[in-house]
């Protein structure tokens, strides 16, 4: 029982030791961008849903890179006529996304990523909290606390199981956009941005999907509109197509709708605040069963100005919508921008 609290009390030094590093010595003033963050479910992350990103593309030149470590605690089960499912353990996904200007119009770029779940350290503080706030996790159910238990079937077939830790390389995601705005310059950006999911991750490992996923967006960026209460808005909303060889089949919805809303507020020029609403319609046509329906979550955190240009965003998001998404995730992400112009 002691080993929940001292990973906590890790968790919490480290980030200690980064708020420090995010003193306003830093050289440069924070931008606001949105969380690069993706659905935090271990089911629908394995799907091409793209991360959230605004209108702004890459300057002609440059490179721009990012490190995202997302952790997600999950407890979902779920019963449907032809699809059955458990979801009980923590997912941490570590991503590499690059991307290069190749004009003053458009960008590609590359994700890369590590898909780990195990049975992780966060039930005894989730727990704990659901509890105060009237709402206790699995339904009072008292489940073991920190196993991991993934596992779904579908038409009798199981998917996956997963009962022991497992670290895989996962679908690596493929990226264009196309700058629409010429008001880069007044503080806003329109850009058109398409993705392709390849299947290079292991379906029996949930670190993919087994199949190739497409999206296209648009996406906006709006630093002027609020400027005087050193507010940016950004935004985008699109489609994904779902080919039908991953491991929903027959039941997955071709084409689900995908939406970011965000602000984020610089009270120092070091320092923003952000917040942001992810939304997605359903992945599969059985839409009671909760993991793959409808899903709202919010996240919310900061960003840092840190020296020799980089930026770095602590994030938290909760489901709004209950058992749709994990009980709670985290980011942690670091963004730093390599030649171009300035």
């Amino acid at each position: 029982m002691c080993g929940i609290p001292m990973a906590r009390n890790r968790i919490l030094g480290r980030l200690a030791v980064l708020a420090v590093l995010a003193a306003p010595s830093a050289a440069h003033a924070v931008e606001i961008h949105p969380f690069y963050a993706r659905h935090f479910s271990p089911m629908v992350q394995a799907f091409g849903i793209p991360p959230a990103e605004d209108g702004e593309i890459t300057p002609q030149g440059a490179l721009l890179a990012r490190l995202v470590v997302d952790a997600a605690n999950s407890y979902h089960s779920g019963l449907a006529p032809r699809e059955t499912a458990t979801l009980d353990g923590e997912t941490w996904r570590t991503t590499v996304a690059l991307r290069y200007g190749f004009s003053p119009r458009f960008e590609a770029g590359v994700d890369v990523p590590v898909v780990h779940h195990s049975g992780g350290f966060l039930d005894g503080f989730i727990e704990d909290f659901h509890r105060w706030i009237g709402k206790p996790k699995n339904d009072g159910i008292g489940n073991p606390r920190n196993q991991l238990y993934y596992v779904y079937q579908r038409d009798g077939t199981t998917a996956f199981h997963i009962q022991h830790d497992t670290t895989a390389l996962g679908d690596v995601l493929l990226s264009a956009a196309w700058r629409l705005s010429s008001l880069e310059a007044a503080g806003r950006s329109v850009a058109l941005r398409a993705t392709l999911k390849l299947p290079t991750g292991r379906e029996s490992a949930l670190a993919g999907s087994g199949g190739t996923d497409g999206s296209l967006r648009l996406a906006a960026r709006d630093a002027r509109t609020l400027a005087r209460w050193d507010v940016t808005l950004f935004g985008a909303a699109g489609g994904l197509y779902i080919g039908n060889d991953t491991f929903l089949g027959d039941l997955r919805h071709p084409v689900v709708g995908f939406c970011t809303v965000g602000a984020g507020w610089t009270p120092l020029s070091w320092m923003a605040v952000k917040v942001q609403t992810d939304a997605h319609t359903p992945l599969s046509r059985e839409t009671e069963f909760k993991p793959l329906s409808w899903t709202i979550h919010v996240m919310g955190g900061f960003t840092f100005a840190l020296p020799a240009g980089i930026a770095m965003d602590l994030g938290i998001a909760e489901n709004i919508l209950n058992e749709t998404a994990p009980d709670v995730g985290f980011q942690l992400g670091l963004r730093k921008r390599f030649g171009g112009t300035s």
